[in-house]
């Protein structure tokens, strides 16, 4: 073991053991997490720690009709079944059986913000020492201002999706008058958190794709005036529809991509420190390094209690298990996808994984 490496897990044991000490988190969590990081030293399929993260579906309800979602959009089509709302009992039925988890996303297909226990769901999960982390289109932000401020979640993360009201428009299809909206409602939810003293971790996430990539300075620029703490900046997500399939609007490692990134974008992060910047993962031409971490880590649930390990395919949950069964962590679902990414064998991983930004980190992330 080389001194950096040692030097990295030494931090890494001592970061556990404060979190212990501070009660910042339970043993069975930090335990948990510790098994996952011996598993990337020599990866498996069939796991002996449980998921880190637990992504709820808590609704398919939206107030928006985004072209470019697979939900709600009228130009992307999909056959799906739409699942019911997530319970109270499934809630807390989940919470106790993977109780294991760091974090639970609370992301739904549609807006999280409609879900009546939301509120509830948040502050249970702080209890029990769940980092906390809300998913929102951001136009009902300031009417659940005073709800979210006592739900207290540790972080809010804001798809405001374009730099500008016209690029959200394009993208979208919504009104412009929404980003609008949507602008106001961010400030006046991080001034009302600071009067009340709370520390909410704030991120605004915006879709690069063919048309845009090159204003990515300006969405650095939009998130700093808006007080975030993190700027996330997705590559487009593709479907087979005329308009939205990848070589038509996704991002991909070529020369012109390289020249805004190390031009422009890299300078302007030096520039603002003080906030965390995410850029675009490019689509390799040929991904012979399709890696995905999300089904090493992720546990996606939804209403009616079906399973996934991916956010890509969030409508394709019916078929894969229930999150009530003994070992649907390590399911034939689960073990299929795992052996696919550890193996390499690129002809056994999902079409759709092949054109995905989180399988073309792969060769950051492979084991």
């Amino acid at each position: 073991m080389g001194l950096i490496s040692f030097v990295l897990h030494t931090k890494y044991i001592l970061s556990l053991i404060f979190k212990l000490v501070s009660g910042e988190k339970r043993f069975e969590q930090l335990f948990n997490s510790f098994k996952h990081r011996l598993n990337l030293l020599g990866p498996k399929a069939n796991l002996n720690f449980g998921p880190k993260v637990l992504s709820l579906v808590l609704t398919q309800k939206c107030n928006l009709h985004c072209s470019m979602c697979m939900t709600h959009s009228e130009s992307v089509t999909n056959n799906f079944s739409v699942p019911k709302d997530m319970s109270m009992k499934l809630f807390h039925d989940i919470i106790n059986k993977y109780s294991c988890a760091e974090m639970i996303t609370f992301i739904g297909n549609g807006e999280p913000l409609l879900h009546p226990e939301l509120f509830n769901m948040i502050s249970l999960s702080n209890q029990r020492k769940f980092d906390t982390l809300l998913v929102t289109n951001g136009t009902l932000l300031e009417k659940h201002a005073m709800n979210l401020i006592h739900a207290k979640p540790h972080s809010i993360y804001i798809s405001i999706n374009g730099y500008d009201e016209k690029d959200y428009a394009r993208l979208t299809g919504e009104k412009t008058e929404t980003f609008q909206i949507i602008k106001k409602n961010i400030k006046t939810f991080t001034s009302l958190a600071k009067s009340h003293h709370l520390n909410i971790f704030i991120g605004c996430s915006f879709i690069c794709d063919q048309v845009n990539y090159k204003h990515m300075q300006n969405m650095l620029d939009l998130s700093k005036e808006l007080g975030a703490n993190l700027c996330v900046l997705n590559n487009f997500l593709d479907s087979d529809c005329v308009g939205y399939r990848a070589q038509e609007r996704c991002l991909y490692d070529n020369e012109s991509y390289r020249h805004i990134i190390n031009e422009l974008v890299v300078p302007m992060m030096d520039d603002n420190r003080l906030m965390t910047v995410v850029l675009p993962v490019p689509l390799k031409e040929i991904n012979n390094d399709c890696f995905c971490d999300s089904f090493f880590t992720m546990l996606r649930i939804d209403g009616d209690g079906d399973i996934g390990g991916c956010g890509r395919k969030l409508l394709e949950l019916k078929n894969n298990g229930q999150a009530a069964s003994i070992d649907c962590w390590n399911n034939n679902y689960f073990l299929k996808h795992r052996e696919g990414f550890i193996k390499g064998e690129v002809q056994h991983i999902e079409k759709r994984c092949l054109t995905c930004f989180n399988s073309h980190l792969g060769h950051r992330n492979k084991r």
